[in-house]
């Protein structure tokens, strides 16, 4: 005797639950970072049409790019 199989089988255990819970920590992640070299950026004087990564690499930050 053979097992049926659904038309449509259950899905649910192919479903990356994860998924969202990633993504609103990114979001998370940029917000505050944007927040804290807003900040630098007001305390500093750099201009809004100034790049941050200069502020960063001030702060110490090292950028992949420029190593």
């Amino acid at each position: 005797m053979q097992v049926e199989k659904y038309k449509y089988p259950l899905q649910g255990y192919r479903q990356n639950l994860l998924g969202p819970l990633k993504t609103r920590l990114k979001r998370a992640k940029w917000w505050l970072k944007s927040e804290i070299l807003g900040s630098k950026r007001v305390k500093l004087g750099v201009k809004n049409y100034e790049s941050t990564t200069k502020l960063e690499r001030q702060n110490g930050a090292k950028c992949r790019f420029y190593s």
